[in-house]
């Protein structure tokens, strides 16, 4: 399956470097930058490990790589819709530019020194801990109540998480924030310059 990620360019030269890079929430940017984020993030990894069975080390386990991908539904039941190029990943975030705009906006700080990495990773060896763009956003704090969000949804949402299980989210927006553990050379196809939304 392809997943896609913006990526920092120095995250390229440790894949090519090293073979493999392993992500660090310690380490991570956009975390310093907005340190609200520490529980949800906590949230995240610890759920990840858990289901994944990954005993956290020095290397793996401090960290998820957060990437993109698309769902469908079908009598309730979210699947996975691979986007098979860089064209398609263009055209999937413009065309779901509501749901993400705010969080491409903090991704495409520093345009020119990010890129979107292109990863074919086999996820059959691991729960990637799918969630809706909105749903995700919807958890970032400050928690707010938008419509058609309620306070439950928050417990809703918390627990699948832990669990590992992917409801269909009540205000779906088709764009899914997967999750991984690790990238290696062999996992990443190609690497294509950051895009700013119009």
């Amino acid at each position: 399956m392809k997943f896609w990620t913006v990526q920092p360019a120095q995250v390229l030269n440790e894949i090519v470097n090293d073979g493999v890079y392993y992500p660090d929430f310690r380490r991570s940017t956009y975390l310093s930058a907005i340190p609200a984020l520490a529980d949800i993030y906590e949230l995240f990894l610890n759920s990840f490990n858990l289901i994944n069975n990954i005993s956290p080390d020095e290397k793996m386990g401090q960290g998820l790589i957060f990437a993109f991908s698309q769902t469908a539904f079908d009598n309730r039941i979210g699947k996975l819709v691979q986007i098979n190029d860089i064209n398609d990943f263009h055209e999937v975030i413009v065309s779901k530019k509501a749901a993400i705009q705010s969080l491409w906006g903090e991704l495409g700080q520093n345009l020119d020194q990010k890129l979107i990495l292109e990863v074919e990773l086999d996820q059959e060896f691991l729960n990637p801990l799918l969630i809706d763009i909105n749903d995700f956003q919807f958890l970032m704090p400050p928690i707010s109540f938008p419509a058609p969000y309620q306070e439950a949804d928050v417990n809703r949402i918390t627990t699948a998480i832990r669990t590992g299980d992917f409801p269909r989210p009540i205000f779906p927006s088709g764009l899914m924030q997967a999750h991984l553990p690790y990238l290696k050379k062999a996992d990443v196809v190609n690497a294509y310059h950051m895009f700013a939304l119009e």
